[in-house]
């Protein structure tokens, strides 16, 4: 499992080599926004680790003996999560659009980025293959 592992860090490396950055990005189509969205949605709604989360990290929270229902409580634990992952996925959002603009701006920086990681996953692969 760890040669596989390793296999696949270097296979993610040399494909990043051969990469040719940002500046075919633009050839690619652009999805609408509404699908974009509806895949976002469907993807986190089937993701395990929300649930994970709030079942076993929210529960610790939610005062069983206190005068509202545990269900309520749930509910206003479940909003502010919401709430505050609406704000911190927007900021994700805005600085990778501001990145992203910046690099589409300077084709060659996203070619030197791409080097730069297929150098760091080829060393990963053979540092995990090599250990113990």
């Amino acid at each position: 499992m760890k040669l596989a592992g390793a296999a696949y860090l270097v296979w993610i490396g040399i494909k990043a080599l051969h990469s040719h950055g940002l500046a075919t990005a633009h050839e690619r189509s652009s999805l609408p926004l509404s699908t974009v969205f509806r895949q976002s949605v469907i993807g986190n709604m089937l993701n395990p680790k929300v649930t994970l989360f709030f079942i076993m990290f929210l529960l610790q929270f939610v005062d069983t003996y206190g005068a509202q229902s545990v269900m309520l409580q749930m509910f206003e634990l479940g909003g502010v999560f919401m709430l505050q992952t609406v704000v911190v996925f927007s900021a994700f959002g805005i600085g990778a659009g501001m990145i992203g603009a910046w690099l589409k701006r300077r084709p060659r920086v996203g070619v030197w980025l791409d080097r730069l990681a297929s150098v760091t996953f080829i060393a990963l692969g053979i540092r995990v293959a090599l250990r113990d």
